[in-house]
């Protein structure tokens, strides 16, 4: 599996281990089973570095399908306090469609801010967290260097924001505001000039 491809868990226990060792001859074959020890049919691994990029590629073309053209598509990765894609790129002044896709087991939300001002956004919303509107306000905290944000986004869950990318060139950080996300979960929103 590529890794942005999901395993869909289903009902009752779920429970995925993943062990690596290091060889010095040429690396094992992947056995995915499911936690009765039955191998796991639906399960496709690529034999080869082609078969990688194919299967990269369909998974693209799917997602792009799902939520419509030109939109961008961001996601919580799983177990990792991370957004994947951790960059993108606006022209300037355009129309924006961002997608964001929610499947951890945590919640989260994706905050655009002002260039430089993550560390300032990230501190203001861990002193929001102690406010008793905390979650209410999506620990999204008042002040202008937030220039968009998401709802907070429940396990499975999806939002979308529409805007206008902002006029000027420049590299604009997305964070996660939940309480202690902030300092993993960030990206970067990269604005090119709109020629």
């Amino acid at each position: 599996m590529c890794s942005s491809d999901l395993l869909e868990l289903q009902k009752g226990l779920n429970a995925v281990e993943i062990l690596f060792r290091k060889l010095a001859s040429k690396p094992p074959a992947i056995h995915l089973f499911n936690s009765l020890g039955q191998p796991l049919e639906q399960a496709r691994v690529p034999a080869d570095p082609g078969a990688l990029e194919k299967m990269a590629g369909d998974w693209a073309r799917s997602r792009a399908g799902q939520s419509g053209s030109g939109a961008i598509q961001i996601q919580a990765v799983p177990g990792q306090m991370q957004f994947l894609p951790k960059q993108f790129t606006v022209r300037a002044g355009k129309p924006v469609r961002l997608v964001f896709t929610n499947p951890d087991l945590m919640v989260h939300n994706l905050v655009i801010v002002e260039a430089g001002a993550a560390e300032e956004v990230g501190l203001l919303a861990d002193q929001l967290a102690l406010r008793p509107n905390a979650m209410a306000r999506g620990y999204v905290p008042e002040t202008p260097k937030v220039l968009q944000s998401t709802p907070l986004v429940n396990p499975k869950g999806v939002a979308e924001l529409r805007f206008t990318a902002p006029s000027k060139p420049g590299r604009h950080p997305f964070l996660c505001t939940f309480p202690g996300h902030w300092r993993l979960m960030r990206g970067v929103m990269v604005v090119e000039d709109a020629r």
